[in-house]
């Protein structure tokens, strides 16, 4: 079963913030292995690309490049997972798409320091800011 919502906390600023709550006891299980079976996907449909010498040269290059990042990817998310894991975030799935993470996290109740970890993590281990960073709790 799943059920999500938004809640606005407020921030030291004054802004609001919204974080997105997830509600599911089989989503982390769920989450990985629908994203290990598309990129699964798309890593094949990638690599068929770069061995198709119907394809031109240029487009069979770019193929390499995609493929050489979404496996750089995939070793950045697992060092998040694992990175968070020994923070005292045993649940976490990280998900990372050219400039930006989201990162859904089991919990219930992210306070400002544990969201700070894990935006810290996120912004160390890929080199991507703050500000392309989402965080989803999973209660």
């Amino acid at each position: 079963m799943v059920s999500s919502t938004n809640e606005k906390t407020e921030k030291k600023d004054g802004k609001k913030e919204e974080k997105s709550v997830v509600e599911n006891t089989a989503y982390f299980e769920d989450a990985k292995q629908n994203r290990e079976s598309a990129r699964s996907a798309a890593m094949e449909a990638l690599k068929a690309t770069t061995q198709d010498e119907t394809v031109d040269e240029a487009t069979r290059t770019l193929a390499g490049e995609k493929l050489v990042k979404c496996a750089e990817n995939m070793e950045l998310e697992n060092t998040i997972e694992s990175v968070a894991g020994a923070k005292g975030f045993p649940e976490v799935c990280a998900y990372i798409n050219e400039d930006a993470a989201v990162i859904t996290v089991r919990a219930s109740g992210l306070d400002q320091t544990k969201t700070a970890t894990l935006c810290e993590i996120v912004t160390e281990t890929a080199n991507i800011g703050m500000d392309k960073v989402k965080i989803i709790e999973v209660k």
